[in-house]
């Protein structure tokens, strides 16, 4: 049960180049996700379905991320963003190593993010449905789609109220997720319920 109130504000770092990539890949991950969902759309993939894709999802991200990391470093072609991109999963290996899980290194790595130990924990919990509603659904992606399931995977789980656009609330709403995050969602177009639950904490 929550009862602090605080604020959380972030100040991301803002060189050129960092925001030059990640405007980058916020355009190119967006053009991916609707190519995927036109794919999906037309081999007739069900929520459902691409739902346990997704629940499997960050198991075969690192597997990718790694095999690129590798090849890289084997051809010699790396740099700073190589070894970014794969420090997430180097640090998993370090605190498995830690906590000396089972099976060791990779393979215990690999069976533990596949499996509901993982899925079922807040963020990806969230996400994991957002992403298979998106995919099998009949809007087109949008640019800011990917950024908005990363941003509310992370934000339901620990809010109280969360403000966000209309297709967001509807499909946080659609979901469940609300519900299952006990927080509130609003969008400007139901704004004054969030004033109005904001006047009752007073």
């Amino acid at each position: 049960m929550r009862h602090d109130r605080f604020v959380v504000s972030v100040g991301p770092l803002k060189s050129p180049d960092l925001l030059r990539r990640r405007a980058q890949s916020k355009a190119n991950i967006g053009r991916q996700w609707e190519q995927l969902r036109q794919e999906l759309r037309s081999k007739g993939q069900t929520y459902e379905r691409q739902l346990a894709v997704e629940q499997r999802g960050d198991a075969i991200a690192i597997v990718e991320t790694l095999k690129k990391f590798e090849a890289d470093i084997t051809s010699g072609r790396h740099d700073f963003w190589n070894f970014m991109a794969a420090t997430g999963p180097l640090m998993y290996r370090y605190f498995w190593r830690e906590l000396r899980g089972q099976p060791p290194e990779w393979e215990g790595i690999l069976q533990f993010f596949a499996s509901p130990y993982f899925s079922e924990l807040p963020q990806p919990y969230v996400a994991s449905r957002m992403v298979a509603e998106l995919l099998t659904g009949n809007e087109p992606i949008a640019p800011s789609d990917p950024m908005d399931v990363d941003l509310l995977s992370v934000a339901l789980p620990i809010s109280h109220f969360v403000l966000t656009d209309r297709r967001m609330e509807l499909r946080v709403k659609k979901l469940g997720l609300d519900k299952r995050c006990s927080t509130e969602v609003y969008s400007m177009s139901s704004i004054d319920g969030l004033f109005a639950a904001l006047e009752n904490l007073k």
